[in-house]
């Protein structure tokens, strides 16, 4: 009976202390996990863009017969008529 009672108190120090510990350690960790990922994604956005020169100016440039094109398969206007 008294190592039932012993194993018992075991358990219930154990489960206070882990409950104790974690109020305190847990925040810790979970701000390091998050400033790892953190670093993690700024590093992989960096590496896919493109490096740019100060003072350089990049200009897109998009034909306007490209834009017409496209504008032209867009397929028909349908008219329609309100069914009772």
């Amino acid at each position: 009976m008294s190592k039932v009672l012993l194993v018992l108190f075991w358990i219930i120090v154990i489960y206070y202390f882990f409950k104790w510990a974690m109020r305190y350690i847990a925040p810790f960790l979970m701000k390091k996990y998050v400033r790892k990922v953190q670093k993690n994604f700024e590093e992989q956005t960096n590496n896919n863009q493109p490096k740019k020169k100060k003072d350089s100016v990049n200009i897109d440039y998009s034909p306007e017969d490209n834009q017409k094109q496209q504008k032209d398969n867009l397929g028909e206007y349908v008219d329609y008529e309100e069914v009772e």
